[in-house]
């Protein structure tokens, strides 16, 4: 699961590299807006719950969001070890 995560986090990060156009972080903002743009332009009537959450989902700060993915997958293995 951990492994997934990882390889699974990777691979968003990396399939999006083509179109920020380079790997600074003003491309990648550059890119959300462009994502919230299209959003903001759904009908809301059709997808309200997607436009709502479109802040969350295209302003991503990586680190942030890899790094709280990762504790909760630790949190939570570490409720299933056995007590001593």
């Amino acid at each position: 699961m951990l492994k997934n995560y990882v390889l699974g986090f990777v691979a968003e990060e990396t399939r999006l590299h083509p179109f920020a156009g380079d790997e600074d972080r003003a491309s990648f903002k550059a890119l959300g807006e462009q994502y919230s743009r299209f959003f903001r332009q759904l009908p809301e009537e059709h997808f309200p719950h997607t436009i709502r959450l479109a802040l969350h989902i295209t302003n991503t700060d990586w680190e942030k969001e890899f790094s709280f993915g990762l504790s909760v997958l630790i949190e939570g293995f570490s409720t299933k070890l056995p007590q001593e």
